[in-house]
């Protein structure tokens, strides 16, 4: 039934998609065109292993087929929906070619660079707010090879391809609690899920070394190698600061489960320590070396568009509340004051959240949840990627499906991901209500129907 629903959900979000004619800015562009058609072709290949797995000569060939498709489609397609990768070339640049660290000096010193005119305004002047690691790789990948912008672009974009496979790999190595089936339709919805692929392979994001580490944490945990875990972390930090998060969370959850002695906890830490130490030393001079982090960590005019769940929850308070000045008053006055009362919130919720979670896979799928709408000034559709593929292993095809369809969904409404949240969630309330509607007229036939 989980399954049949997943599939009813779809069907209605790209009929009421197609019928309706929304206009927004992707709908009618390259980039609407593809995410619409990578979306069909999701749906249509997870129909096709639902309903012919079993005849499948090996099904994991086919999951493995269909992901190599969409990888050489969109290796051949323009960058779409982000210009990122532009920003990654260019800081790269300033590593590997000019020497430059760009956690002091912005891409705005450099703009004879090929790349300048690529990058978007509004980053040129900041510094680097991503992780020292991901700067070093960033300045490998930049200056090695050719230095034209489409072979630049083209290494970005093979890393992240080798980054989707790697975590496609990892699922495999978790300890095998299901049948095989089952583990193919995990494999089936993170190497040929259209979000992950045009994230990943097309647009690059780094994120996908970010989950790739993290990932590799969950795994360590699972096989008993909790040593691992908190220095797996810390990698995955070091690509972007925002999987630091997890390093309470995981410590907290070692300890509660005594999955590790007290003196190897505390070499664990120190491992954590020195890596972090190691990557971080080339570029650190001081406090203002994470002027960068804070630049993206405040709210700004800029993410008006796509703002974070708590601001955005504010402005829509204050759009209902605009005959109500008694509730009004109630509700935080600016953007700045929603961010800080959700980061005061955020605290409490994820000290529940690790107490409630039965194993690390739930409390960094809770956790990194909760800091996207608490902590975070936006909320960008491929946020969605840093715990999708927590939520394929634990809940399967439901979840990953439906927070697949938000991040589409965004796509078509400028990124606005905290408007596609409920609206995806209002169409799987309605299915759900239909039914149980459904499913109680079955019963009622039965009880009306005469005994023979």
């Amino acid at each position: 039934m989980k399954h049949a629903l997943f599939f009813v959900v779809w069907l209605i979000y790209w009929v009421a998609l197609w019928l309706t004619r929304l206009e927004f800015e992707q709908s009618l562009t390259l980039e609407g065109m593809v995410t619409s058609l990578s979306g069909a072709w999701f749906l249509l290949g997870g129909l096709t292993l639902y309903l012919a797995g079993a005849r499948l000569a090996d099904s994991r060939l086919f999951v493995l087929a269909l992901a190599t498709v969409a990888i050489l489609i969109l290796l051949c397609t323009p960058l779409l929906l982000s210009s990122d990768v532009y920003l990654y070339a260019m800081r790269g640049r300033m590593v590997g070619i000019y020497g430059a660290n760009p956690y002091r000096i912005a891409p705005v010193a450099f703009p004879e660079d090929p790349f300048y005119e690529l990058v978007f305004g509004g980053w040129r002047p900041m510094l680097q707010p991503y992780g020292p690691l991901w700067t070093t790789l960033s300045g490998t990948i930049a200056s090695t090879g050719s230095h034209a912008v489409e072979a630049t672009l083209l290494r970005y974009q093979l890393f992240g391809t080798a980054g989707l496979l790697a975590l496609g790999t990892l699922t495999l190595c978790l300890p095998s609690r299901t049948d095989g089936e089952s583990r193919t339709r995990v494999l089936y919805l993170l190497l040929c899920n259209p979000v992950l692929l045009v994230e990943f392979v097309n647009n690059a994001h780094n994120d996908v070394w970010m989950i790739v580490f993290g990932f590799a944490a969950l795994v360590a945990y699972e096989r008993d190698h909790p040593a691992l875990v908190l220095p797996l972390i810390t990698v995955a930090g070091l690509i972007k600061y925002s999987f630091f998060i997890c390093v309470p969370v995981a410590c907290l959850l070692l300890l509660r489960e005594r999955k590790i002695s007290f003196r190897a906890f505390v070499g664990s830490l120190f491992a954590a320590a020195s890596i972090a130490f190691l990557c971080t030393y080339p570029y650190f001079y001081g406090r203002e070396f994470f002027e960068g982090v804070k630049e993206v960590a405040r709210y700004q005019p800029l993410y008006a568009s796509f703002p974070g769940g708590m601001v955005a929850l504010a402005a829509l308070g204050h759009t209902v509340a605009a005959k109500l000045p008694l509730l009004e008053r109630l509700l935080p006055a600016s953007p700045e004051e929603a961010l800080f009362w959700g980061r005061a919130l955020f605290i409490p919720l994820m000290l529940v959240s690790v107490y409630r979670a039965r194993d690390l896979g739930s409390a960094f799928e809770h956790t990194l949840i909760l800091s996207t709408l608490l902590l975070s000034a936006v909320f960008l559709p491929w946020y969605v990627t840093w715990w999708l593929p927590f939520s394929a292993v634990r809940h399967g095809t439901s979840t990953a499906g439906f927070w697949t369809a938000v991040a589409l969904l965004a796509y078509h409404l400028r990124y606005a991901t905290a408007v596609a949240l409920p609206l995806v969630g209002g169409m799987l309330l309605l299915t759900l209500v239909a039914v149980r509607l459904f499913e109680r007229w079955q019963v009622h036939q039965l009880v009306r129907a005469p005994v023979r």
